[in-house]
């Protein structure tokens, strides 16, 4: 499968289902004041585990994605100097969507999670972060054809590691050598 198109489809997609305000994805955005039907601030993809991150203007120009190793991320600013930083990972049988929201003293006040299997179904959760913990709103199994909630699928217990998002409880953490902002500011957010 050419990831080179299927990532930016995925990421309309999956962005298309963010903009409603009952998503946990929807208010994450609000919570950091994002419209992110506009193109992201900064756009930065590692394309595999031997490859460093690297910069792009627009998620169409990101190179094909390693399944398993591959990462993009989108960030842009909002209302505030809050940040939202959303990720996406794909997989051979999932992709995980992240989406972080960071206040402007860098610590992370809401994350939406949303996993996408190959075997038609997914599941999605998220909310307020505080104490280090997700206070979530919703959490739901859904059918990835037709988005409605589903009861929870057996196999989900073969997955479980996956069924949880990696957490970055402050901007610095995202900030190790391995990560696209290593060096300090984001040219043009400030963070």
């Amino acid at each position: 499968m050419n990831w080179k198109l299927f990532v930016p489809a995925i990421l309309c997609t999956f962005a298309t289902g963010i903009v409603h305000g009952a998503t946990p994805q929807g208010n994450t955005e609000q919570r950091c004041g994002i419209m992110s039907k506009e193109p992201a601030q900064m756009v930065f993809a590692k394309v595999d585990d031997q490859q460093p991150w690297k910069k792009y203007k627009r998620v169409e120009d990101i190179a094909e994605l390693s399944l398993g190793f591959g990462i993009s991320a989108e960030a842009w600013t909002g209302r505030n100097h809050a940040l939202l930083i959303r990720t996406v990972e794909p997989g051979e049988d999932f992709t995980a969507y992240t989406e972080y929201c960071f206040d402007p003293g860098g610590h992370l006040v809401h994350l939406a999670y949303e996993l996408r299997t190959a075997w038609g179904w997914g599941f999605r959760t998220g909310g307020p972060v505080m104490g280090g913990a997700i206070h979530t709103d919703s959490k739901e199994f859904f059918s990835t054809e037709n988005e409605k909630p589903t009861p929870k699928p057996e196999a989900a217990n073969d997955v479980r590691d996956a069924l949880k998002p990696s957490m970055y409880l402050t901007l610095d953490r995202f900030r190790s050598p391995n990560c696209f902002w290593a060096k300090g500011r984001i040219e043009g957010i400030p963070v």
